[in-house]
């Protein structure tokens, strides 16, 4: 290994980036092991965290030694708090990263969360949405028996294509 690929290449903090000051962070954070950890602004099930090192680095392949701490921290995290979680950072803009410093999603999971990741089967994805779909129009029918329906003329117009769409794509 190249002796460079360990050398952190940009150390100082970025003023137009919203992990390098602590103050951005609109939830609270922990700071642990040269790590901030906290909830991102939209957490996608209940215990979703970021790792973020506290020093600006791009990506995980930026520094390596900066990633084995955060990696480690992220491990230590799950492990304190115990269950399963799916561990996700991303490279570059088409791979999803959306936020130039590196960080980690440790995201708990558990059976029947119905958290869908681009990589679930076909299958998967159309069981869910059909799920989903029968769920809201069986709450609907027995909102209508008890007068309590809510939705308008144009749900039913869109829940009736959405459901031609789902039995187009995916015909067995």
């Amino acid at each position: 290994m190249k002796e460079q690929e360990n050398k952190q290449t940009d150390t100082e903090l970025r003023e137009d980036c919203p992990f390098c000051d602590k103050g951005k962070i609109k939830s609270d954070v922990i700071e642990r092991d040269g790590c901030f950890i906290f909830e991102p602004l939209n957490p996608v099930v209940k215990g979703h965290l970021l790792v973020v090192p506290t020093n600006h680095i791009e990506d995980f392949t930026s520094d390596t030694i900066t990633t084995e701490c955060v990696m480690r921290v992220a491990g230590l995290v799950a492990k304190e708090n115990g269950g399963e979680y799916n561990l996700i950072t991303s490279k570059g803009k088409s791979a999803t990263q959306s936020v130039f410093h590196f960080h980690v999603h440790l995201v708990p999971r558990k059976e029947g969360d119905n958290l869908m990741l681009p990589w679930s089967s076909l299958h998967q994805r159309e069981q869910q949405l059909k799920a989903e779909l029968l769920e809201k129009v069986g709450e609907e029918r027995k909102n209508m028996g008890s007068g309590r329906a809510h939705i308008d003329k144009s749900y039913w117009i869109e829940a009736k294509k959405a459901k031609t769409i789902i039995n187009n794509i995916f015909k067995s």
